[in-house]
Parts: structure tokens; sequence; C-alpha cells
């Protein structure tokens, strides 16, 4: 009897190692079944997307430049007044720029060069011209603005009726008035503002003979002086036509010199000649600038020349200063990027100093051209 229950305690233990590998085993069987759970399952899918590349957004296409042209009619953005004042319209305003009364050390630049002293709302203006000692006069859509620095009170009249494409300049012998030429017409338009806003402006038409619509420019006396199927013609000049020298037949540009007996001409090269007004084929003198010449300032015995260069993705300004038969200088602007398009650009020179103001719409540089540097920028 003595040995049963040392059996019985045998078959006990032995009863309970059974049990428990039984639960031991359920255990690991449980814990590596064939289905991972959540987060394991979360765990793998963002390992796995860490480990792939993110995805980019396509960058847009590298626009390349077209080769720069020559505007059929020159921009008026900008203005120089005959003294410290300059001006620049943009797509809702005049704005007003007044230089130092002296120049500058060589380092220092901002608003010790220049500032804006004014700013008028416009809509839509189109051109600007100046009004000799007597500040600029602005025409837009909406109307017609004169801008006086020395005057408390700006006179507005009603629009001229025109499109958006022309080139103005002030009438000579009315004070007041000014003249159009709208890009494609063969005669041009003198226009006298109202005295109030709701006056229509009077319209004097001139016609052009036998103008051919390619080349046209005024001399410094002020006259008219353009292209025919002939030659070049002064208008209301008796003289016969004065044949286009054959180095210039390729000229997209004509502009005139200081003296109102040469004219300048220049092409989508960038080839610029200077000629008298008789027949002939040798240049008084001629000289290269980059790009397509786009326009041109002359004041004093000073020409400026705005030429632009398309460079890869972008638009290249540069300005070229004569003067005495010799260049005297050469600026390099600010460049344009080639998505926004050809830059519609402009330039004038300050009278007295080596400064030039170049630029449009969107931006405006101050330059000096002897020591060279940019003395200020809106």
């Amino acid at each position: 009897m003595a040995a049963r229950p040392a059996s019985s305690r045998w078959s006990w233990l032995w009863l309970g190692l059974v049990v428990l590998g039984a639960g031991c085993s359920r255990r690991e069987s449980s814990s590596q079944g064939p289905f991972p759970s959540a987060r394991a399952s979360a765990g793998s899918a963002a390992a796995s997307a860490s480990s792939e590349p993110k995805r980019r957004k396509p960058e847009p296409p590298v626009v390349q430049a077209r080769p720069a042209l020559t505007p059929k009619l020159p921009p008026q953005l900008l203005a120089c007044g005959s003294g410290r004042d300059f001006y620049r319209i943009t797509d809702r305003a005049l704005e007003v720029f007044e230089v130092s009364k002296t120049i500058p050390p060589a380092n220092v630049r901002g608003s010790a060069a220049a500032v804006q002293v004014a700013a008028v709302q416009l809509e839509r203006p189109l051109n600007i011209l100046t009004i000799p000692k007597k500040g600029v006069l602005v025409i837009g859509k909406q109307n017609v603005l004169r801008y006086d620095p020395g005057s408390q009170q700006d006179q507005v009249s009603a629009p001229i009726p025109t499109r958006d494409s022309l080139f103005a300049w002030s009438d000579p012998a009315r004070a007041g008035s000014f003249w159009v030429r709208v890009s494609g017409e063969k005669s041009l338009h003198a226009y006298t503002p109202g005295a109030t806003p709701d006056t229509t402006p009077s319209d004097r038409e001139q016609a052009l003979p036998d103008f051919d619509a390619r080349l046209f420019t005024l001399l410094a006396d002020g006259v008219p002086f353009y292209s025919t199927p002939a030659g070049l013609v002064r208008r209301g000049d008796a003289r016969p036509a004065l044949a286009l020298p054959t180095s210039a037949e390729a000229a997209t540009l004509l502009f005139p010199d200081v003296s109102p007996q040469r004219y300048w001409t220049a092409d989508a090269q960038g080839n610029l000649a200077l000629w008298e007004r008789k027949p002939g084929n040798s240049p008084l003198f001629s000289a290269r600038v980059p790009g397509a010449v786009v326009d041109v300032s002359v004041e004093g015995g000073r020409v400026a020349v705005l030429s632009i260069l398309a460079v890869g993705p972008s638009y290249r300004p540069t300005v070229t200063i004569f003067a005495e038969g010799q260049q005297q200088g050469q600026l390099r602007p600010s460049w344009t990027p080639a998505a926004s398009g050809q830059p519609k650009l402009d330039l004038c020179l300050i009278p007295g100093r080596p400064w030039v103001v170049v630029g449009g719409m969107q931006w405006m540089q101050l330059l000096d051209w002897e020591t060279p540097r940019l003395l200020s920028e809106w």
C-alpha cells in the first residue's frame, strides 16, 4: 500500500508537465501565426513607404529666348525732365523721382542718389512724354494727364481716340499740344487737350506723303524724317528723297543725332551707323552693340542706345553711350527670364550727369556709366 501514493504523486507531476507544455505550445503558435497583427502591418507599410523615393512635382520646361526684335514703335515708359526730375509709368500710376543735388561718392548709392517724391494713380497709362520745362504728359486709355512738378494741381483731360500702340511727342509750335503716330498708319495726328475732363481734345491730321510705314523718327529740329519706296524724306522738304545707304538697307530703326543734318540707323544685329543727310554710302561713324537695338535717347551731345540680346533662357539688355564720335561707356542692367517674353524697356538721360535711367513697368535702375555703378533701383 505504501507504493501507491508514490505512484500517484508521479502521475500528478507528469500530468502537470503535459498541461504546461501544451500551454506553451499554444502561446508560441498564436504569436507566430500566418496573419500578422495590425500593428505589425502598419509598421511594415511605413518601412516600405519610407524606403521608396518620393515623387517630385515635374519642373516647368525651360523656355529659351527667341531672337530679340526691334519694336515697331519704341516704348515710352520713362521720361527725364530738364532738371533733376525723372518719371515712370506703371500699369496703375505715374511715379515721380528726383536725383540728388550733387553726385554722391563712389561708394554711396540708394536714396543718396535719387528718391521717389510723388505718385499719381492712373488707369491704364500708355505713353509718357516730356513737355519742355513743364513736366510731363501721360496718355492713358481713360484720360490725358499733364503733370507739372512746380504746380499743385494736375490737369486732366478727356482721352484721345487711339489704339494702344502709339508714339507721341510735344508739339514745338503749340504749347500744351502733342503729336501722335499710330502703328500702321501713314499720317500723324495733333491733339490739344481740353480745359476740362469732359472736353474732347481737338484733332488735326497731317499726311506723310509716300510713307511706307517702315522707318520713322524726328530730327533734332523736331521735323519728321521717314522712309518711302524712293528713300528717306524730311517732311516738307522740296528736295528729292535721299537714297538709303547700301549698308543700311536692313535697318530696323531710324533715330536722330544731336545735329538736324545727321541721323542714325540700326538693325536687328546691333549694327549702328551715323550718316549725314546727303548722298553717300560712307558713314561718319559705325559701331556694334549686343543684340537688337530697341530704343535710343539723345540729350545734349550724348546718345544712349538700348539693345537686347537673347541668351539661353533670358533676355539681357545693354546700354551703350556715345559722344563725340566715340563710345563713352557700356552698362548691363537687370536681365529678364524668357518665359515672360521680350521685355518692353525704355531709357532716358539725366541732363548734365553721366547717368542713365533704364527699365519698364516691372523694374527701373539708375546707372552711372563713368564709375560705372548701380546708383538706385526700384
